[in-house]
């Protein structure tokens, strides 16, 4: 297990409490997404937060529904507490993020096509 110092922890702690702090915000305001209220267009992460809260409901369907790679922010936020090293291998960690890449991409590429052809919530 690798040692962090002090510091380092506390500040990717913080970090992690202003995001969580900001999407409690955002949420409870009912803002929603600011890319898809600027553009009218959907984000590679729309459908993400109400995938994670039909996941905490564990209605895990829906929340592949919602966002097929809503299960990434977890494996996501672990690469960047531990550097970059969520495995010994690096083609371990390289491929977990081709993976999670190219999922959101695909995601997205769906998304914008259902949202030109109208179907798109």
């Amino acid at each position: 297990m690798r040692k962090f110092s002090t510091g380092v922890l506390l500040f990717r702690l913080g970090m992690l409490a202003l995001c969580c702090i900001t999407l409690l915000v955002v949420v409870r305001q009912g803002w929603g997404c600011p890319f898809r209220n600027l553009t009218g267009m959907p984000c590679p992460g729309c459908g993400m937060t109400r995938a994670w809260f039909a996941f905490l409901r564990l209605d895990i369907l829906t929340a592949f529904r919602y966002h097929p790679m809503f299960w990434s922010v977890p494996v996501l936020l672990a690469y960047c507490f531990f550097d970059g090293q969520l495995c010994s291998k690096k083609w371990v960690n390289a491929g977990l993020l081709v993976l999670i890449t190219l999922g959101v991409l695909v995601n997205y590429i769906c998304n914008l096509i259902a949202f030109c052809a109208g179907s798109y919530v």
